[in-house]
């Protein structure tokens, strides 16, 4: 089978889409397919990289016309060239899946997220690609989502068949662990988080998913001298609402987890009634979103710091 790639910057290239098309174009010539790549011009590589067709075309490389132009220019060439399959990335590129299509050309579209989410584009670039969303559904022969969550979006919205192909990893050989360990830190003792650090990427709701747990172990991995509890009034976000009471307790030398956390369940069975009988005796009120200790507000809470 003669299939082509379009709508990523080129192989090979730092980058998501790029790596994927990397793995699956050179495992698909492995199989004796033919692979053609569409390559953006500033993309340094020869006519031929691990396997696979190399073919540079131009584009106008700006933020907003780069991928553009370069899509319309391959989807238009690859028409001439010997391609069976029109493999087109992201959902700004399928919009041009209809040229091939029109011309008899098998075509799939491949949908990798939803980038019109993403914060790098402005509300203009935004809605166009929330309308190639639409066309990433109608204009090829087949659709594909990478996660479960994406095609059952996709299918729930436009009552369409899309099929769902996760992406692969590499598999490692395994390794002793060496680096954590001057971090203090054990295997399957912590959650390693990859990405950009931009909002579609949900780094922030997996900081809140696991906010609060595993305490003791971060206190001791980032080398805190104190530690300790607090009691607080309940709000919807996680140990966010404003405080009644603290305990706090010295981190010691040699100190583990399992030790810390003694230490800190001694100070939270004194500050739990202590907090309990304040709110009881009318002395603790949440007034206008703060907590307010015998009509005074109050940052912190009562701190209190018992010998343990």
């Amino acid at each position: 089978m003669r299939i082509g790639m379009i709508g990523l910057k080129g192989v090979p290239y730092p980058a998501g889409i790029e790596n994927f098309t990397e793995q699956v174009g050179w495992r698909l010539s492995q199989r004796g397919h033919e692979v053609t790549v569409y390559v953006r011009p500033y993309v340094q590589v020869g006519d031929r990289f691990r396997g696979m067709r190399i073919r540079h075309l131009p584009s106008i490389n700006t933020k907003h016309l780069d991928a553009l132009t370069h899509t319309a220019i391959a989807s238009l060439a690859v028409l001439f060239d010997n391609v069976d399959v029109v493999h087109y990335h992201a959902l700004g590129p399928s919009v041009f899946s209809a040229i091939p299509r029109l011309a008899r050309k098998k075509t799939i579209a491949h949908v990798h997220g939803l980038d019109w989410q993403r914060a790098k584009w402005s509300s203009f670039a935004s809605g166009c690609l929330r309308a190639a969303e639409s066309a990433a559904i109608y204009f090829p022969h087949r659709t594909i989502a990478i996660s479960e969550t994406l095609q059952a979006h996709l299918q729930r919205k436009y009552q369409r068949e899309v099929a769902y192909v996760p992406t692969g990893v590499e598999r490692y050989e395994y390794r002793e662990p060496r680096e954590i360990t001057r971090l203090g830190l054990e295997r399957e003792d912590y959650l390693l988080f990859l990405s950009r650090l931009v909002p579609e990427k949900g780094c922030h709701d997996l900081i809140e998913a696991f906010k609060g747990l595993d305490t003791h172990a971060r206190a001791l991995a980032a080398g805190a001298t104190e530690h300790g509890a607090t009691v607080h009034f309940v709000v919807p976000e996680m140990d966010s609402g404003p405080v009644i009471v603290q305990g706090s307790v010295p981190v010691r030398a040699g100190d583990t987890a399992e030790a810390l956390a003694a230490r800190v369940l001694a100070v939270e069975h004194r500050i739990y009634p202590f907090a309990l009988r304040l709110v009881a005796q009318g002395r603790a009120r949440l007034v206008d979103g703060r907590c307010e200790i015998d009509g005074v507000a109050s940052a912190h809470g009562i701190l209190i710091t018992p010998e343990i």
